[in-house]
């Protein structure tokens, strides 16, 4: 690849990160301590970046040269979460959510393909204590975090800020256009987790077991009207946010993934170690997961606004799943609990 190709791609890179150019410009400039002007003749290619000047950017925007040099197209490089933030406690888990989504909201003709195996994580967010509940267990058994592994669920132990990000994050995913793939297993893994930590002792009392399923019954019920509406919306309906498209597909098991579609930047993201991810902007890759996703789409019953029978059959089977649970849940003994 010449230079002022490698430069031009490496640089578009960066300007892709931006809603506008100009914003691209001033923190480019910041981060090398240059003019705009100066700026400006790099991205013209008058000028050429040296190599520090291109190790601070690549570092500052989390950019893979190897990316830009090994175009081979068996090859893509992906960046996990998990090396680039450690997560310390619960909050630094949730400002990555909250950045990650406020980064995408301003990109122009931002759409989101989401298929799933369970349901995407900010819904949680609609009840804090749900959404705390899920921290809950990562904490223990992925993060093995030192205060939460031998003391029962309690929402108090997570602070009031937490509870305000959580609460900004749905409003957040609201924001965005999203075309979601389910299936009829989306909160197996959820009410699995319920049953095992109240059969486990890991409750108080059983009451907040089962005040967690009746959240859940709550959200899928919420989940339903949006589906309805075919918009995204706040539980009271006030807030009315972006378009919301819904499928089922009970034939084709997928992890979780999101595919970002807009105007400025395309990614892939893929759940990977739970609840950590990789994320990709390989075009090749994108181009191939999309074509994956529309194929599947083809091929699933919709659930939407001009689907009923459909959309009313699926969620009153989620419905009685979750009733089951509680059922399940209200056997065990008060000593289990």
């Amino acid at each position: 690849m010449e230079t002022n190709d490698f430069q031009n791609s490496f640089l578009y890179k960066i300007l892709s990160l931006y809603p506008k150019k100009a914003m691209a410009i001033d923190s480019i400039g910041e981060v090398l301590s240059l003019s705009k002007d100066a700026i400006y003749r790099r991205l013209r290619g008058d000028s050429v970046l040296t190599p520090t000047e291109m190790a601070r950017l690549a570092v500052r925007y989390n950019i893979s040269l190897d990316d830009l040099v090994h175009q081979s197209e068996n090859r893509v490089f992906f960046d996990f979460n998990a090396f680039n933030s450690k997560i310390d406690n619960v909050e630094d888990y949730i400002d990555g959510l909250l950045f990650g989504l406020k980064r995408l909201t301003p990109l122009p003709k931002i759409h989101l393909y989401y298929p799933t195996c369970e349901i995407p994580i900010f819904y949680y967010c609609y009840f804090p204590e749900l959404f705390f509940f899920k921290l809950y267990v990562w904490g223990r058994t992925i993060w093995q975090m030192d205060y939460l592994m031998k003391v029962p669920f309690n929402a108090n132990l997570f602070s009031v800020f937490v509870r305000e990000k959580t609460l900004a994050t749905i409003n957040e995913y609201i924001k965005i256009p999203s075309t979601e793939l389910w299936s009829l297993n989306i909160f197996d893994n959820t009410l699995n987790q319920v049953e095992y930590h109240a059969e486990s002792g890991y409750f108080e009392k059983k009451e907040d077991a089962l005040e967690l399923c009746d959240m859940l019954k709550k959200i899928a019920k919420h989940m339903e009207s949006m589906a309805e509406r075919g918009e995204k919306q706040d539980l009271d309906g006030n807030k009315i946010g972006a378009t919301f498209t819904l499928f089922q597909n009970e034939m084709i098991y997928t992890n979780n993934m999101v595919l970002v579609k807009s105007d400025k930047y395309s990614a892939v993201h893929s759940s990977f170690c739970n609840p950590n991810f990789i994320t990709s902007a390989d075009s090749k890759l994108f181009i191939y997961t999309e074509k994956w996703f529309k194929s599947i789409i083809a091929k699933s019953t919709p659930i939407g606004t001009m689907d009923e029978k459909n959309r009313s059959k699926f969620f009153s089977k989620i419905i009685q799943k979750i009733d089951r649970a509680k059922l399940r849940i209200e056997s065990f003994s008060q000593e289990t609990i």
